[in-house]
């Protein structure tokens, strides 16, 4: 990976390792730990990136579809995602062996952990969804987190915990006024 890295890496240090106007140069340091911090998270990037285009061109092409009466089945609701047991303990399992175990099955588990996040995500989405669903203003409610997600960092983190806890609390199917069926 730090091989395949390594173009955009040098071009990183580059920008900014150079003096741009108004801000201080960045250290050798520094510029170091962004690196590892890039190479450890590019793989699950790249799987995170490649499954949010297949779902992107999924939602699109039903949306299509449905809009002109050529949909085979109705289109699923966010609010309505079910993730199934051996994920979680997929998403587990990675999690632990990546922060317990070094060298290359930690990168490769954390890699994967990151990749099994991604269903965590979309799943705590759905509760926002199903929050919203509730209220008197959905689209203002979903506006504003879907507004905090682009801006904060801890957005993203804070969907899949909460993802994580739905699959356990089951707190879409309490929204929705529906037992768990997980």
């Amino acid at each position: 990976m730090t091989r395949l890295l390594e173009p955009f890496i040098l071009h990183y240090r580059t920008a900014y390792g150079a003096a741009i106007t108004g801000t201080d140069v960045a250290t050798p340091g520094q510029l170091e730990v962004i690196e590892k911090l890039i190479i450890q998270i590019a793989p699950a990037m790249i799987a995170i990136g490649s499954m949010a285009t297949v779902l992107l061109n999924g939602v699109l092409a039903q949306g299509a579809l449905a809009r002109f009466g050529h949909n085979m089945r109705p289109s699923p609701r966010m609010a309505e995602i079910e993730l199934p047991h051996w994920l979680i303990v997929c998403f587990a399992a990675s999690l632990l062996l990546g922060i317990t175990i070094g060298d290359s099955v930690g990168y490769l588990a954390m890699a994967l952990a990151g990749t099994f996040a991604f269903p965590l995500f979309l799943s705590g989405l759905g509760v926002a969804h199903a929050a919203a669903d509730r209220s008197k203003v959905p689209f203002g409610l979903l506006f504003v987190i879907y507004a905090l997600l682009s801006i904060s960092r801890w957005g993203t983190p804070a969907a899949v915990i909460l993802g994580l806890i739905d699959h356990f609390a089951g707190l879409k199917a309490r929204l929705r006024g529906r037992p768990s069926i997980t």
